[in-house]
């Protein structure tokens, strides 16, 4: 999964702007925080035919909530300093499951036996866990970014992907049970640990 295609050193810069119309401003390079979320999510879903739906309203409010818990833990656990990678990825994919944006997804029911088995069961995955698993690999990918161009101690990308038990048992989880910002970043922090 290491397409950096959403990354670049400015990431969070840009995605303080919850909308922002690409070549308006140099740091939009995605078009800010719904421009970033939708293309994550058409990524994951390239080449399997399938359309899916994202509420802008739902996102507003990830985004919104996100943005004041980055605030509110930098002035209060980090004394007004700025939060590393791995604790915005753990508020963001905890908001972004939050809000469900995914509110459609649609696919040709006829095509589906055609489909080879591991793209049939992706795409059950994905109508079963599609908000966990956009919000969890969105903040897995930046984490994956920050971490493959560190000058202290650059890594090959393909070291840290996951597999599907891995994908499947956390956004089970995440969808299940109460799990908190501090606890998806501590997972994010373990995955780059190898």
């Amino acid at each position: 999964m290491a397409t950096f295609a959403i990354c670049h050193d400015d990431i969070f810069d840009e995605m303080t702007y919850f909308d922002i119309e690409t070549g308006e401003d140099e740091i939009a390079k995605n078009g800010g925080f719904l421009g970033v979320v939708s293309r994550h999510m058409r990524f994951l879903v390239e080449g399997l035919g399938i359309e899916v739906e994202l509420c802008p309203k739902r996102l507003k409010s990830a985004h919104t909530l996100w943005q004041e818990d980055l605030k509110h833990s930098s002035d209060m656990d980090m004394d007004g300093r700025h939060l590393d990678h791995f604790k915005h990825a753990g508020y963001l994919a905890f908001w972004l499951r939050r809000a469900s944006p995914i509110i459609r997804i649609d696919f040709d029911k006829s095509k589906i036996e055609n489909l080879p088995k591991s793209e049939r069961y992706y795409l059950d995955f994905l109508v079963q866990f599609g908000n966990e698993h956009l919000a969890f690999t969105l903040g897995h990918e930046i984490c994956m970014f920050f971490q493959c161009y560190r000058v202290d101690m650059p890594v090959d990308p393909k070291a840290f992907g996951f597999d599907s038990a891995f994908a499947h048992d956390m956004n089970s989880t995440m969808k299940r049970k109460n799990m908190s910002p501090h606890a998806l970043n501590l997972i994010y922090r373990a995955l780059f640990l190898k």
